[in-house]
């Protein structure tokens, strides 16, 4: 939930800095998102594959780490080089399709295996983190751009991202140390 409030934190207020604040023409804004819409479904076969390599849950890791590091990028790049980074913020789009897919694709198959309550309610405990963390994002992000300027919106959705991805690289650890470690089953015979 704290990774997608960060991540919608920053793209409710990205178009408009970059068109308002930094006069970038808003078919220059739509052309830095493009690679992040291009590069999700191109990846959600390999999200899936990868994750079955590697397992579920680093696959929800490793896409929740690469977006941990693109977030703040992105922010300081708006906010220290304005319109002149918008080829790096293309590169940083598409890193943020390939995490999407990546925690899309594995976060659902991750919490269906371990729900105590079954893989219906794994799936929808997963997608209602994903719109709760949607909608507070949004919600919040529209607060802080009222009353503060917009940096202030990107402070807070780096702390968020970063505040969600070593939540699930926590998780993850904990959960890999649970089923690795797991004494094995004794035998009444």
């Amino acid at each position: 939930m704290l990774t997608f409030m960060g991540s919608v934190a920053f793209f409710t207020s990205y178009p408009g800095v970059l068109s308002n604040e930094l006069l970038v023409p808003a078919g220059l804004v739509l052309l830095a998102q493009a690679p992040s819409h291009l590069m999700t479904p191109l990846s959600y076969p390999w999200a899936g594959r990868h994750g079955i390599r590697i397992g579920e849950s680093l696959g929800v890791v490793r896409g929740s780490l690469l977006r941990t590091a693109a977030i703040p990028l992105m922010c300081v790049l708006v906010v220290g080089v304005g319109a002149r980074a918008l080829p790096a913020l293309m590169v940083l789009h598409a890193v943020m399709g390939l995490s999407f897919a990546l925690i899309q694709v594995n976060g659902p198959i991750l919490l269906a295996q371990i729900h105590p309550g079954g893989r219906g309610q794994g799936v929808g405990t997963y997608h209602a983190a994903v719109g709760t963390g949607t909608l507070l994002g949004a919600l919040v992000t529209f607060v802080l751009l009222r009353i503060y300027p917009y940096q202030v919106s990107y402070v807070f959705s780096i702390a968020m991202t970063i505040l969600g991805g070593l939540c699930l690289y926590t998780a993850h650890k904990r959960w890999v140390r649970s089923t690795v470690h797991e004494p094995p089953l004794q035998s009444n015979v």
